[in-house]
């Protein structure tokens, strides 16, 4: 009986051995690289290359460490602080390699001027990228705190709409009036305040439809949706 018990020790302090050292071996394994993938739309404003650069810049290069001397949070936190990042993922592979997922930001429309910027879903500043450049609507007008809100407000009804967002390629404002121009087209949308988008929109689409029918959707200059239950038109 003594003699199966202590089998069973030895055994158990065999195994607990081997674990220990199993684990200690996977800790000191080399990192062998760096693995980038870019979820949803796929690498626009920013590719592997500047993700990489990135974390070497941050004294993160992971290539020479050891596993056991990788703060993966860390390099969520240095990539998270990136303007192009929406969020970012690092992880462990199972042969010794670091993983990272990253979620872009989604721009909405481009602030004109110099420099330039984007304005993203979340209704905050994004600078324009040397890699790609998104096809959203143009704002013409400055971007002040005073008119910040219904910049986005409009870019925002804009850019969850279909038709919406490849007809509109310009938005401007004049004094407390905000003007659209649309794509291949000469005609200018007055919209007058940024409110009650939903009934504004649906009057121009309904207009939009009607004209195009009748071919003479041309023949017309602007279009005004600043009034209650009413679409005034201008012919050129």
């Amino acid at each position: 009986m003594k003699y199966k018990y202590l089998k069973i020790s030895i055994l158990a302090i065999v195994l607990i051995g081997l674990s220990v050292f199993s684990f200690h071996q996977n800790q000191s394994r080399d990192v062998l690289d760096i693995t980038v993938h870019f979820e949803q739309n796929g690498a626009r404003f920013m590719t592997t290359d500047s993700v990489n650069k990135l974390l070497t810049v941050k004294k993160t290069d992971t290539t020479n460490l050891l596993k056991s001397e990788l703060n993966l949070r860390k390099m969520e936190s240095i990539l998270n602080q990136n303007h192009f990042i929406e969020s970012a993922h690092a992880y462990l592979g199972i042969e010794g390699g670091v993983g990272i997922k990253i979620q872009e930001k989604t721009p909405i429309g481009r602030v004109m001027g110099s420099p330039g910027f984007y304005i993203d879903d979340q209704g905050n500043q994004m600078p324009l990228s040397p890699f790609y450049s998104a096809r959203v609507p143009f704002v013409s007008s400055q971007v002040t705190n005073q008119n910040r809100g219904d910049v986005y407000s409009l870019l925002s009804f804009i850019s969850k709409d279909g038709f919406l967002k490849t007809h509109i390629v310009e938005i401007e404002q004049q004094k407390s009036k905000w003007f659209l121009t649309t794509r291949n087209q000469s005609l200018t949308i007055e919209l007058g305040k940024p409110e009650d988008l939903e009934r504004k929109f649906n009057f121009y689409k309904a207009f939009y439809v009607k004209t195009l029918q009748d071919q003479t959707l041309s023949s017309y200059a602007s279009v005004s949706l600043e009034y209650s239950n009413q679409v005034v038109c201008k012919k050129i």
